[in-house]
């Protein structure tokens, strides 16, 4: 299957951009043939948590069409080039596989009480006690919120005073708002009913869906400004890592104090990145655990994230939800009622999702902010999410069905929550490895228990091949049974996996490729296929979005399959 090729990200060190980009060059100079290509080289601000400056490489829209493995051919090749201490990935912009909605195995008979989950978190009491402190349920807080952008739903948004306010449309020149696209596994209104349960307007009525009597929703932080950042049309996808990482970035800059991230799918260098981003400059990032897969996505793998798992009106987990080691926290996700559309008429409707219980979390974080307003301004802003991850973790609600190697230590209880004295030292330690960043998490989710057995295998490779082999087993069912068993030890090589890395996996160590070969050795020997192998000639164009101008002219051949036919 042909995907777009968005970018194909280097992260390395360099004393300056200058010299980054004159390496990277230099790379590409390195794996050329004579056929020319052209894209463009854009440096990036350096990582704030290491220093190493990251470097976008871009294609024009006539030549970004690409086969996976020709991606991870140029990315492995780059890798070789520039030596251990860089980092390449490609970034794909859209999704090899079927993306599933929330709703499309939903069963859950939503309870009558539209604020349940209201109840179940105690929110109306962690409420009274941010008022008892002297500011509104949270007063002075932004939410970032990557998502498919909102809507003008009557409880999310006025004329004269609304919650929600339009950041970056990244999918049309527009403002951020949604367009409710319609068709198969789209998610239209989905940004509108997530910013719902964070800032849904107190006083406003909407007809229920099952019998149109009038009902308020009423959101956990009334008070916060939500800032809607248009990403994507389906929230579960597998390639959206530069698109989402610059709405992240563009959140940090426009001071949000956390990020909702009610979507999912496999990270990569570039998401990676813009997570590190975030945690060194204060910000807290909530993500959903994902709705039925059998591990946690990206970005809640992130180690930095917090990932969210869903429960229901008895604090048993959603059927639908993704568990695993790697989820911090359980909440209300099944059966919620949120603002939705049914046609042009705004309504109230129950749905379900780990998307509801993340936004949750985020809303219970601007809670805590503004309930600890005057302390936190005292504590430099470095340390905020750790001291957030802390409290949420002390507070959870433990409950007997909920594992604590599944769904994290317990429910979201947000008046316990405020109660935990915040600590003026550092909780926790951030990686100080930039380079391990989210794939080893990410690769330990896909493999479940059978990741200890794994583990020698998974050690031997590179950064870039571990990268390569969580993208194929996301995507290649059959690879992803084998690989997840304990039992088996014949380990299936994916179908997709570039030459690198099927020799990187044989058992045999003599079949190991060297690591300074070329891509254009590799791509001159591509395995067998029914498909037209065509290549496809330019010219490079090397630009930094610095003050600085940087020009360089290089040849190189980029060898793409075509369209499956």
């Amino acid at each position: 299957m042909t995907i777009s090729l968005d970018c194909v990200f280097v992260e390395l060190a360099a004393p300056d951009a200058p010299t980054a980009v004159t390496r990277v060059s230099s790379a590409l100079a390195a794996v050329n043939q004579p056929a020319p290509h052209t894209c463009t080289l854009a440096a990036t601000l350096p990582d704030p948590l290491s220093g190493r400056w990251g470097i976008e490489l871009t294609f024009p829209e006539r030549s970004r069409v690409a086969n996976p493995t020709d991606a991870w051919l140029l990315a492995h090749a780059l890798a070789s080039q520039l030596g251990g201490d860089a980092r390449v990935e490609p970034c794909f912009d859209t999704s090899p596989i079927e993306p599933l909605t929330e709703s499309m195995f939903d069963n859950v008979v939503a309870p009558r009480d539209v604020e349940w989950h209201l109840v179940t978190m105690r929110v109306a009491e962690a409420q009274a006690m941010v008022r008892a402190a002297g500011h509104e349920p949270g007063q002075d807080v932004r939410i970032g919120h990557p998502d498919t952008g909102f809507t003008r739903h009557p409880e999310i948004w006025s004329a004269d005073a609304s919650p929600v306010e339009s950041g970056v449309n990244y999918l049309e020149p527009d403002p951020s708002e949604d367009p409710r696209d319609t068709g198969l596994l789209l998610q239209p209104g989905h940004g509108t009913k997530t910013a719902s349960i964070m800032v849904a307007r107190p006083a406003v009525t909407v007809p229920r869906t099952d019998d149109d009597e009038p009902v308020d929703l009423r959101g956990i932080a009334p008070a916060a400004q939500v800032r809607a950042y248009r990403v994507t049309r389906s929230v579960v996808i597998l390639g959206w890592g530069r698109r989402l990482a610059r709405a992240i970035e563009q959140a940090v800059a426009d001071g949000c104090h956390v990020i909702s991230l009610s979507l999912g799918g496999l990270g990569d260098a570039r998401l990676d990145r813009a997570i590190r981003h975030a945690e060194a400059n204060g910000v807290v990032v909530v993500a959903a655990a994902g709705n039925y897969v059998p591990w946690v996505v990206a970005p809640a793998s992130h180690p930095l994230v917090i990932a969210c798992a869903a429960s229901d009106v008895n604090d048993a987990p959603w059927g639908g939800s993704a568990s695993g080691p790697l989820v911090d926290i359980t909440a209300p996700g099944a059966g919620v009622w949120i603002a939705g559309w049914d046609g042009d008429r705004a309504v109230a409707e129950p749905s379900s999702g780990t998307s509801y219980a993340t936004a949750a979390v985020a809303s219970a974080c601007a809670l805590w902010r503004s309930f600890h307003a005057a302390r936190l301004a005292e504590i430099h802003p470095s340390q905020h999410p750790a001291l957030f991850r802390a409290a949420l973790r002390a507070s959870a609600r433990p409950v007997a069905g909920l594992s604590r190697q599944r769904f994290g230590a317990g429910v979201l209880d947000c008046r316990a929550l405020l109660t935990v004295p915040l600590r003026a030292e550092i909780t926790e330690m951030l990686p100080s490895d930039p380079l391990a960043g989210a794939t080893v998490p990410a690769l330990a989710a896909l493999l479940g228990p059978a990741g200890a057995t794994r583990r020698s295998s998974i050690e031997r490779l590179t950064i870039g091949e571990q990268a390569e082999l969580a993208f194929l087993l996301a995507t290649d069912a059959r690879a992803r049974t084998g690989w997840r068993d304990p039992a088996c030890h014949d380990l299936p090589i994916p179908a997709a996996a570039s030459r690198r890395l099927s020799l990187a996996l044989r058992p045999r160590p003599s079949e190991a490729p060297t690591r300074a070969s070329s891509l254009a050795t590799r791509v001159s020997t591509p395995a067998t296929t029914s498909r037209d192998t065509t290549s496809i000639a330019t010219t490079i164009s090397l630009e930094l979005e610095l003050p600085i101008e940087l020009s360089i002219e290089l040849p190189i051949d980029l060898h793409t399959k075509g369209p499956a036919r």
